[in-house]
């Protein structure tokens, strides 16, 4: 499995196409940056020795703990507001 097909899978699943901007030019100005975060994480989790099972749950592994993450922090803004 190729990185571009992981990078285009979550692009297909992001509004308007910035995960895949993000990756086909990492340098431009595409402003939005949680696009930008999720290009980034699945490039760098890449391993193009792995196999096609170990590259859909190593990529599944760092979006799930990203959301993980945003919820803490979505929870704690939550609570600050109460």
């Amino acid at each position: 499995m190729k990185l571009s097909e992981i990078i285009a899978i979550a692009d297909r699943a992001y509004p308007d196409g910035l995960v895949q901007a993000h990756f086909e030019n990492p340098d431009g100005q595409h402003g939005d940056t949680l696009a930008e975060f999720i290009a980034l994480e699945l490039k760098d989790v890449y391993d193009a020795d792995a196999g096609d099972e170990d590259q859909w749950s190593e990529a599944a592994r760092v979006i799930r703990r990203a959301r993980d993450e945003l919820d803490r922090v979505l929870a704690a803004l939550e609570e600050t507001t109460e």
